[in-house]
């Protein structure tokens, strides 16, 4: 019988077992009662976190736009991360979990001072099919708090899937009221396709620009493919071609319908390419191979100038 893998994270200045790793209420009241609390995920293979620094500039943002200031540098949780991954008894890819978290009330007085942990755990699995085939997305009225900040608050997602229609992946959000606009997912960001290129909502303040979203929009870019932010009212999805999510867990994922509309997924569309492409950039950085995203498409090389 194959030995369960044991998992190390950093919590209260030392690299702990997985069981061990906690947050002590005592010491962090702003984060466990106030919600004073951010966090980005990332992926590592080995000694490489993908896009680490992407995801610690995020995180350090975050934590400053609610008016927290991290304890220690970027240089620090660089090291501290390295750190970790040292410590892992897996060569898998693993999920790293970034987190600052505002500490006692009394830390006001010094301008709300927030503690870096790091939690690490197995990849959760997706299953083939969802990449081969696309994923249901259902609409649903919600424009988060915040949103350009990633809060640890994720009450309205778990309301969101409650209330989706049988056989619905997962919701995408659209602005409440009349004339709803498309925003985003509950954990990732949207990509049409249409005969321009790429489209997807605006990094206007109402959505969280992802890490993976920033990657496809270089990707694009080194590819010749058009790649554009606007406004996408729902009533006008059908005018697109292909969909498609990116997130840091799933990566690039297709989407086959939204609602009652349809997409095409598979060989020969632009989203297959993208997702090559994607893959490209992912094994350049990590060594790291994602099979779930050879389906349609093989692999292209990665363009390191541009």
């Amino acid at each position: 019988m194959k030995n369960e893998i044991q998992y190390w994270s950093y919590s209260n200045g030392g690299i702990v077992p997985n069981a061990d790793c906690a947050i002590h209420i005592q010491n962090d009241s702003l984060g466990t009662m106030r919600g004073m609390r951010v966090f980005s995920t990332a992926v590592a293979v080995g000694s490489v976190v993908f896009r680490l620094t992407s995801h610690l500039d995020r995180i350090i943002l975050a934590a400053k736009h609610i008016g927290m200031q991290p304890n220690i540098t970027k240089t620090q949780m660089q090291a501290i991360v390295q750190q970790v991954l040292a410590a892992q008894e897996t060569s898998d890819m693993i999920m790293v979990r970034l987190i600052l978290s505002g500490q006692s009330a009394e830390s006001t007085a010094v301008g709300m001072r927030a503690e870096f942990y790091v939690y690490v755990s197995a990849m959760p699995e997706y299953s083939d099919a969802l990449y081969q085939h696309g994923v249901w997305l259902g609409s649903y009225p919600h424009q988060r708090e915040l949103a350009p900040v990633k809060l640890t608050n994720y009450v309205a997602a778990y309301m969101a899937r409650q209330q989706l229609s049988q056989g619905v992946d997962s919701p995408v959000y659209v602005t409440p009221g009349l004339n709803p606009e498309v925003l985003e997912g509950d954990t990732y960001n949207i990509v049409f396709v249409d005969e321009s290129g790429l489209v997807t909502p605006p990094a206007d303040g109402r959505i969280l620009v992802g890490i993976t979203r920033q990657c496809v929009a270089k990707l694009a870019e080194e590819l010749g493919i058009g790649y554009r932010e606007a406004v996408i009212p729902l009533d006008t999805i059908h005018q697109y071609s292909e969909c498609f999510m990116t997130t840091s867990l799933r990566f690039l994922m297709p989407v086959r319908q939204i609602d009652e509309t349809p997409f095409s997924v598979g060989h020969g569309t632009t989203t297959a390419r993208i997702q090559a492409a994607f893959k490209a950039m992912f094994h350049a950085e990590t060594g790291h191979c994602l099979s779930q995203l050879g389906f349609h498409s093989e692999p292209v090389p990665f363009n390191h100038g541009g």
